[in-house]
């Protein structure tokens, strides 16, 4: 496997070869260490040339190995150089033992480790766990710029996917004419919606120093670099790396809802306003390459969402007044990038030939710049020989207008929502403060000093939505084509076009995420104080037929004066907000725990009752079990509603959760319980003449649905996605797929190029033996599952034990609570603690638990063979099988059950040991089962690379587990240590950064 102890010094090495019997072959040892290492040329043993010079041999993975040995030992430097030399040795030494017991498999060295850490006093463990989540960290930082040079290289990528050219050619070989191609991409829409589930365990401030160093690690990978210039960037990186070391790893209060979309609304200034023009470009390079025209100027398949600062469920910091302010700063935001980019434009675009549509517009625009004070600030760089330029400049102007607007209107809410009361907003920029202008005879913007809902409107208007903008930009774009400067409309001018296509005025399209159990509560308390009953003990029909008259009828149904009970007051601002609020910056309510029909038809009546004149699109969330086996017949009963089916249009929206079914019956129920749903939704939607969007509510791990984003699109059922989907970005996934411009690009065109091939080229679809295999596998995974972990008494004490669980709940990772209420134990408690709580030990339980029983039962004690016949079949021809069977593989490949039972060892009395030992049995179970459907002799035997990525960060990630015990042995006894504290948040982060994922 490729290199951890990259820097580990002779002396150690030599010390603990010695220890362990290896003297005698010390050089050849160390010189086969050192080699995987990646550090051979700095060994003295190293043959030389005749020049004298190092003659290096490296691996395929050399690069990568040469990137982490110079990030890790810039840290150590550091850390000696700080006075802690003694400390820096300490932590060579414990990966020295680390790199050899990964090596040798021998217990006996995993022992020595635990001992070499528990030697270490508080201090120490706290410096050794941050410099070690440190390693792990910039050891995925060297991958990532590796990933991104593989990426910029067609036959360097890994995932055909990512190659869109590639894709597309595929594709026109299967007989797929270019046209086709085109027009499959023009009508495709894939919306990520970003979410602020708290998996993202590292602090923004520290993700953009991230940033920094990768953006220099490129720089260093140039061939062109001179010796000096290489000097000047290991500096720079130098700076970078003791910048983070000297940064609070730790965040010491709670993100608040508006923190968090602030980091969604960073994302997209610093790397999606780039990265989505990119992509777009990409995939008329891709066309052009199979000879299609490439895609209108006005076209951009990729969308960006939001659920921070909407979702609301079981999160009560996110209220109506945080969704006001999140949108907002939204559209201030999105106006001051457009200012900006329409600034440039105006560089550009300095020809004087244009059509005579373009005259005129520029004559008129002109002439109203001219009519307004300040407008020599306006009119700038324009006059109207040059006709681009005038209108350009009016639309800056707008713009200028906006986000003068925009801006003071977000610091206005944010006043109003804290103080009640409007606060002095910052200085903004006008015409009047541009020396040696005339000053305007009114201001252009003025807030009165009070609690009003919004400053007043400038005088020159603004932008509330972009179609009037979009439509300038279309006129100047055509104008350009037909004067022979196609070539300079395709450039700045395009992007931009394509940039509003995707961000809208708005930048993020926002959903409201709300449970059903509110909408019932506000219902019961309307109906109560009417004397109409209980609504939510009425029976469905009725249900159904009240909201449906009170949605047609003229009559106002909710006492808005009456004083609600504050949950209910909340859903019915919540309702009220969205009533005032630009549609176009809303996306859909997404109703979770839906259970039936009339769930939805609530949300609608609400909506009406509220006064919105342009209602959000209402998507019912499907998540337990029970509710996958019922959306179907839900769906249809919804759709047979004759208003609800002319309120539509014939499109409908269905969210699928895959966190909460996994954690309610585990891995193949739910991933079976999912894919039938779909099947069954689409079949009611084709026959109903309705076109669904599905909406997949993915987490970052397996256990909640997350994985290669081309293995789960081209894993769903045939014709269930049709050119359109919706999938969530949560948490650390963000950062993995959206933290860097190329990245950022790169999963965007594998997105783009998965979607198009489901869409022309659908999936296969099941036999009616291999479904008669999942059921049965379906059914057996999820009996055992749910008899292990809701049936087996002390189960959730074990869990609780075992696992640094409550620890994380302290941790500052995210707004949201990690339970929805305070009590009901692990039914209650979320996906996302449950997963993380696992992974942390390496033990991953909610990926395979029941999927070894389930097998066995084919493969050990059926008799019949041709259903093992089929099994193999299944993984080999399948997809969905075949995805979901290499995922759980994935994932068991992290685990260790060393790691694993040495928590059970140190943290849970003795008492847990049968059931301990049950689980990793069936781990054992799991794992053997899986290599022989996949018939590989270990796990990842295909594919060698991952199972590398894996196998480097484990001598990193070892120690953290050893010492997160420590420090959990501790704190559970007594200790009260503030340094034991911050150590646990160390071996926390550390090992998510070693497991790639959190939650």
């Amino acid at each position: 496997p490729p290199p951890a102890a990259f820097f580990v010094k002779e002396t150690s090495l030599r010390l603990y070869c010695q220890k362990f019997g290896w003297k005698s072959s010390f050089p050849t040892s160390m010189d086969r260490l050192l080699r995987v290492l990646g550090h051979l040329h700095q060994h003295p043993h190293l043959a030389r040339n005749t020049n004298g010079e190092n003659e290096t041999k490296f691996s395929s993975n050399s690069s990568l190995e040469n990137t982490i040995a110079l990030l890790g030992e810039m840290l150590l430097d550091i850390i000696s150089s700080d006075g802690q030399k003694e400390i820096s040795q300490k932590v060579r030494n414990i990966i020295a033992i680390s790199q050899h017991y990964r090596q040798k498999g021998d217990k006996a060295l995993f022992t020595s480790l635990s001992e070499q850490i528990r030697s270490l006093s508080n201090v120490e463990m706290s410096v050794a766990a941050r410099a070690l989540h440190m390693l792990l960290d910039l050891s995925n930082l060297a991958e990532r710029q590796l990933k991104i040079d593989s990426s910029s290289k067609e036959s360097g990528s890994q995932n055909k996917y990512a190659d869109i050219v590639a894709a597309l050619r595929n594709l026109n070989d299967k007989g797929f004419k270019p046209n086709e191609i085109r027009e499959a991409l023009m009508s495709q829409s894939v919306e990520f919606v970003f979410t602020a589930h708290p998996t993202q365990a590292t602090r923004r401030t520290i993700i953009t120093k991230h940033i920094n160093i990768v953006a220099l690690l490129q720089a260093r990978a140039r061939t062109n670099n001179n010796p000096t210039q290489i000097k000047r960037i290991d500096k720079e990186l130098l700076r970078e790396v003791r910048s983070i070391w000297r940064t609070d790893a730790i965040r010491k209060k709670n993100p608040t809802p508006i923190s968090e979309a602030k980091g969604g609304v960073a994302i997209v200034e610093d790397v999606l306003w780039d990265s989505v023009p990119r992509h777009v470009r990409s995939l008329d390079e891709s066309l052009k390459a199979i000879g299609a025209d490439p895609l209108p100027p006005d076209v951009c398949p990729s969308r960006i969402a939001s659920w921070m600062g909407g979702d609301r469920d079981g999160n009560p910091f996110v209220t109506w007044k945080t969704t006001e302010s999140v949108l907002a700063l939204g559209r201030w935001r999105a106006a001051e990038l457009y200012f900006q980019e329409v600034d440039m434009l105006l560089w550009d675009l300095s020809m004087n030939q244009s059509t005579e549509q373009v005259k005129q517009l520029a004559k008129r625009y002109h002439a109203e710049m001219t009519s307004q004070g300040g407008s020599e600030y306006f009119l700038g760089r324009s006059n109207p020989s040059e006709p681009y330029r005038c209108i350009l400049a009016y639309i800056r102007m707008r713009l200028w207008s906006t986000r003068q607007f925009q801006e003071r209107y977000y610091y206005h809410t944010r006043s109003v929502h804290k103080t009640g009361s409007a606060a002095e907003l910052p200085k903004t920029t006008s015409p009047e403060d541009i020396p040696g202008l005339e000053q305007p005879s009114k201001h252009l913007d003025t807030l009165a000093a009070q609690a009003t809902r919004a400053p007043p409107k400038p005088e020159i208007p603004i932008y509330t939505d972009s179609k009037e903008m979009l439509t300038l930009l279309k006129i100047l774009h055509r104008s350009l084509h037909e004067c022979g400067d196609g070539l300079i409309a395709d450039g700045r001018l395009q992007d931009l076009m394509r940039r509003i296509k995707c961000f809208g005025m708005h930048l993020l399209t926002l959903d409201v995420r709300q449970e059903s159990g509110r909408h019932l509560m506000a219902m019961d308390e309307i109906c109560a104080h009417l004397d109409l009953g209980k609504f939510s003990s009425w029976g469905e029909e009725k249900k159904i037929k009240f909201c449906v008259q009170e949605i047609q009828s003229s009559r106002p149904l909710v006492p808005w004066n009456l004083k609600f009970s504050p949950e209910t007051k909340e859903v019915l601002d919540t309702f009220r907000m969205i009533s005032r609020t630009d549609p176009s910056s809303l996306g859909a309510y997404v109703i979770s725990m839906a259970t039936c029909a009339s769930d939805v038809l609530v949300v609608e009546l609400l909506q009406k009752e509220a006064g919105a004149k342009q209602p959000m699109r209402v998507a019912p969330l499907f998540e337990t079990k029970q509710d996958l086996m019922n959306a179907a017949s839900n769906l249809r009963r919804l759709l047979s509603i004759k208003w609800y089916r002319n309120r539509i249009d014939n499109k409908q929206e269905i969210m699928l959760g895959y966190s909460d079914s996994a954690k309610d019956a585990g891995r193949f129920a739910s991933v079976w319980g999912l894919y039938k749903a779909q099947e069954q939704m689409c079949a009611v939607g084709r026959e109903m003449g309705v076109k669904l969007t599905l909406f997949h509510g993915r987490g970052g791990t397996v256990g909640r649905g997350g994985g290669p984003q081309h293995l789960a699109i081209l894993s769903q059922p045939p014709r269930s996605i049709r050119g359109q989907m919706r999938v969530t970005v949560q948490g650390e996934v963000m950062d993995k797929d959206f933290g860097l411009r190329q990245i950022a690009t790169r999963t965007l065109n594998c997105y783009a190029a998965a979607v198009v091939e489901a869409t022309l080229q659908p999936a296969v679809a099941p036999k009616a033996l291999w479904r008669q295999i999942m059921e049965q596998l379906a059914s057996d995974s999820c009996d055992y599952y749910r008899k292990m972990v809701y049936s087996t008494p002390g189960f959730k004490d074990f869990f609780a034990l075992c696992t640094p669980v409550r620890e994380i709940g302290e941790m500052k990772l995210g707004s949201r609570p990690s339970s929805r209420t305070k009590s009901g134990g692990l039914t209650k408690l979320r996906a996302i603690p449950w997963v993380f709580g696992w992974t942390q030990i390496r033990f991953h339980l909610p990926v395979w638990l029941g999927v070894g029983k389930a097998l066995g039962c084919i493969l050990e004690n059926s008799k019949d063979e041709k259903l093992k016949e089929a099994l193999l079949e299944m993984y080999q021809t399948w997809p969905f099988f075949r995805s979901t069977i290499s995922l759980i593989e994935m994932v068991l490949a992290k685990a260790d059950s060393t790691v694993s039972m040495w928590y059970v060892e140190n943290l849970v009395p003795v008492h847990y040991a049968a059931l301990a030992s049950k689980l990793h049995n069936e781990l054992d179970r799991t794992t053997n089962c899986v290599k022989t459907v996949t018939k590989h002799k270990w796990l990842l035997e295909a594919d060698k690379d991952v199972m590398a990525t894996i196998a480097h960060r484990m001598p990193y990630t070892d120690p953290l587990n050893l010492m997160q015990v420590e420090v959990l042995k501790k704190l559970r006894g007594g200790f009260r240590d503030a340094k034991l504290q911050g150590t646990l948040y160390s071996t926390i982060q550390g090992i998510a950064a070693g497991m790639q994922n959190t939650g």
